[in-house]
C-alpha cells in the first residue's frame, strides 16, 4: 500500500509535518509540498532524499508561494529533483 500526503495549505512552508509524514509511513508514501521561491538547492534534494516528489500551488485559497513564481519553481524543481508541479 502507498499513496501521497499533500502538505497542507495552513502549513505554508513549515516541511516538518509533512517529512514526519513519511518518515513513519515509509517508502511506498510520497509528499507533495509549498516552497518559498528562494529554498536552497541543498533543501530541495534533502526533501526529495525524505520523499518529496511534488510542489504545489494553491492559486485558490493562498498559503503557497505567489504565482508569478510558478515558472521558475517549476523548472528548478524538475531540472534538479524531476518533481513535479500541482495547481490547485
Amino acid at each position: 500500500m502507498g499513496g501521497a500526503i499533500v502538505s497542507g495549505s495552513f502549513q505554508g512552508f513549515d516541511q516538518s509535518y509533512l517529512v514526519n509524514a513519511l518518515q513513519m509511513l515509509g517508502e511506498n508514501f510520497v509528499g507533495v509540498t509549498q516552497l518559498p521561491y528562494n529554498t536552497t538547492d541543498d533543501e530541495i534534494i534533502r526533501l526529495n532524499k525524505c520523499g518529496v516528489r511534488a510542489i504545489r500551488f494553491n492559486v485558490n485559497r493562498g498559503g503557497s508561494e505567489d504565482i508569478s513564481y510558478l515558472d521558475y519553481l517549476a523548472r528548478r524543481v524538475y531540472e534538479l529533483v524531476n518533481w513535479h508541479t500541482e495547481l490547485y
